[in-house]
């Protein structure tokens, strides 16, 4: 379970709409196969990615799972041309080690080798926090961190009293948490989109309302089908992740000109970053 995470101020929020798309790079389904097969047997489909965040005129900033760096040749590139935005997730993606202030000093060192300079945001993997590890983040010099859920997954963390929108933590990090919706805190993104569809989906849209900013997450497996990598997924998770399984394209289309109907304008998370810092200078003088 997340340990106790203690806020500074109350969550920062904009008069302006602003959206920014993310994509969590991991090895096939939350690293559950092992395998990165979509990567190996699928790159036409993740090269036609590039066309698709171009054509929607969405910025893409990527978290980037940084020991993959180094075990799957041309990735690093590969990135590069598809997210204008590169930050790290973790080193491993491990969740079940004892030491993840490890984790943290090893991302940020593999990142900084490969790109020749440091990262500016961390994710934590699964969302999950552990004590400790925002002082960890905070004095491996990220800017901030993009790890929170602001909401409930049994097992893993509680973070419905965390607020909804940007906010720092005693130490000074900003925290940049994940989209969910106001009041019944379900999460927003692709795979919570798929699982549910797009009519209950705009459904909690005219209930609920938007959060504002709204950082939306991805996977590689949220866009491009690869059933030999999802047979080998438990049965638990196999059947959520199987809904609407060929339609992450065409759902993320239409979730992005809902952005645009709603008036949201996209950004990466380095200029959201940007953006709060001054807000919060403002807020404070």
């Amino acid at each position: 379970m997340n340990g106790p995470m203690t806020t500074r101020r109350e969550g920062i929020s904009f008069d302006e709409k602003i959206a920014c798309i993310t994509l969590d790079v991991e090895e096939d389904y939350d690293d559950f196969v092992g395998a990165f097969n979509i990567y190996h047997r699928h790159r036409d489909e993740l090269e036609t990615l590039n066309a698709l965040f171009r054509a929607q005129e969405a910025p893409l900033s990527a978290f980037i799972r940084t020991d993959m760096l180094a075990r799957y040749d041309g990735l690093g590139e590969f990135l590069v041309r598809l997210a204008a935005d590169l930050h790290c997730h973790s080193h491993s993606h491990r969740v079940d080690g004892p030491d993840s202030c490890a984790q943290i000093e090893a991302s940020r060192a593999a990142f900084a080798e490969y790109f020749g300079r440091s990262p500016l945001g961390y994710r934590a993997p699964l969302g999950i926090l552990k004590p400790g590890d925002v002082e960890c983040i905070k004095a491996e010099g990220f800017g901030f961190s993009a790890s929170v859920f602001p909401s409930y997954r049994p097992g893993a963390f509680n973070n419905l009293s965390q607020p909804g929108t940007p906010f720092f933590y005693e130490n000074g990090l900003l925290e940049i948490p994940f989209a969910a919706f106001p009041r019944v805190r379900y999460t927003i993104s692709l795979s919570y989109l798929k699982l549910i569809g797009l009519t209950a989906f705009r459904a909690l849209v005219r209930t609920c309302g938007l959060p504002n900013p709204l950082v939306f997450d991805s996977h590689f497996h949220d866009y491009v089908v690869c059933r030999e990598s999802l047979a080998r997924v438990p049965l638990r998770y196999r059947l959520p992740w199987g809904r609407n399984l060929e339609k992450g394209t065409d759902f993320f289309r239409r979730f992005v000109d809902l952005l645009r109907d709603e008036g949201y304008r996209l950004i990466t998370m380095s200029e959201l970053y940007r953006l709060t810092k001054e807000k919060a200078s403002c807020g404070s003088s």
